[in-house]
């Protein structure tokens, strides 16, 4: 069978890299498939995309025409894998090639949570059925998510369920990383939350436990995290908030007037590390820190922040839905940190609603709480002592420490097996009902 994977855009997110596991998923199970982009004559300026993060190997690139629509026809089926941005200039052309001249077999992945984020990127797309009733199958984390009831909305119930397939996501945990894991006796005293600044990865937990931590001599500090508006109407993380969640403002000094800053965080710029003689290339893993600040970092690339990430003891992300429609979906981040050998901190609710699936496909009865696999802290914290009793009993164990961390990267390794799961994708592609 010949498979196209159909992008709109590549562009280093978590999107970017179910692209790249699907596709050695594919190809592991004996399928012929290509990766096949579009140029949609839009770029997106966010310098901290796919040029800093990841990007894809081996992909052919194509103008809209007869020669696209012909090698798209060409494939026994077309996985699209990515949906093209609201501002592309051909935004209305990419539609109505899927909807009116593509007429192999069609797949579209649908990896976004929210209405209002996917509104953010593809516009009005959700409300137009001609394109949802061109697909066979919408894959997605689960039927009652949010954006797939939007779905619903637009195309009937019935014609939801015959289309519905349940999106997990695969990933090829790296054995040769493992075998090079730094023992706990060389690892750091800290705990690095790894991605962006975001409401639901709730970066900001570490912020409201943060003298939690500290008592019991844990560093914190955030990697990924943009100066954006959001990180600065976050209390304490760039300014300082009052107890009534108040902005503060100096009231004397040069910049009297004007917001005072976090004494929790400290936000590593360039101009701060000039100040202390600390080089712009420097990872700054090792460098002696003061004690109870967060050292808060900008964008990295992907194979550097995951890095300095391998001498953290734990790490953390704290992806948490209001929904609770996991799906059994964790994120990749989460995935990329058990490989780097670190202890991963947890959302409660969202472990407590996640269950993992064996080698033959089958979901475990127990969720990822019931079966300790990992370190979960409550969105309250709640649970923060616990938790620390948990963090010190494993600094303190070299042997416990190991036994988690292989027990943990072993369960989410068989879970995210790229081969398992693309057999449970393309046997749902053939599925009739959910």
């Amino acid at each position: 069978m010949k498979i196209i994977q159909f992008l709109a855009r590549i562009d280093g997110s978590g999107v970017t890299t179910y692209i790249r596991e699907l596709n050695k998923g594919l190809q592991k199970t004996g399928y012929d498939v290509e990766m096949v982009v579009v140029k949609t004559g839009f770029k997106d300026a966010d310098g901290y995309s796919a040029a800093s993060t990841q990007t894809l190997d081996n992909v052919i690139e194509y103008e809209f025409g007869d020669e696209l629509t012909n090698k798209l026809n060409s494939a026994d089926l077309v996985i699209v894998n990515s949906i093209i941005d609201r501002r592309a200039p051909t935004r209305d052309t990419w539609i109505d090639l899927l909807i009116n001249k593509v007429t192999t077999k069609k797949v579209i992945i649908v990896n976004d949570h929210k209405p209002a984020g996917f509104r953010a990127y593809y516009g009005d797309l959700l409300k137009n059925k001609d394109f949802w009733m061109s697909f066979d199958k919408i894959c997605t984390f689960q039927y009652t998510a949010k954006v797939y009831q939007d779905i619903i909305k637009t195309i009937g119930e019935e014609q939801a369920k015959t289309r519905y397939m349940h999106l997990l996501l695969p990933y090829e945990f790296n054995n040769n990383i493992k075998n090079n894991w730094l023992k706990p006796s060389e690892k750091l005293r800290r705990v690095t939350y790894l991605g962006r600044h975001a409401p639901f990865k709730d970066n900001h937990r570490l912020v409201r436990a943060c003298d939690n931590f500290w008592a019991h001599d844990y560093e914190l500090e955030m990697r990924g995290v943009k100066a954006t508006i959001n990180m600065s109407i976050t209390p304490n993380l760039k300014y300082e908030f009052d107890e009534n969640n108040e902005v503060v403002f100096e009231t004397e000094g040069p910049r009297a007037g004007l917001r005072k800053y976090s004494k929790i965080c400290r936000l590593i710029t360039n101009k701060w590390r000039k100040n202390n003689g600390i080089a712009l290339t420097d990872n700054m893993v090792d460098t002696p820190r003061d004690k109870n600040i967060i050292y808060l970092f900008d964008a990295y690339k992907r194979e550097e922040g995951l890095e300095n990430l391998s001498h953290s003891a734990f790490g953390c992300d704290f992806f948490n839905l209001d929904s609770g429609c996991y799906g059994d979906d964790f994120e990749y981040t989460i995935f990329e940190m058990i490989e780097q050998g670190s202890i991963v901190l947890f959302d409660y609710a969202a472990g407590s609603e996640i269950h993992l699936y064996d080698a033959n496909g089958i979901r475990d009865n127990q969720s990822v709480v019931d079966k300790n696999l990992g370190i979960f802290l409550k969105k309250d914290c709640s649970n923060i002592e616990n938790v620390l009793s948990q963090m010190d009993v494993l600094m303190n164990s070299t042997e416990q420490y190991n036994d988690m961390r292989n027990k943990v990267y072993d369960a989410y390794a068989v879970h995210c097996d790229p081969i398992m799961i693309t057999k449970k994708f393309m046997a749902d592609i053939f599925k009739n009902n959910i």
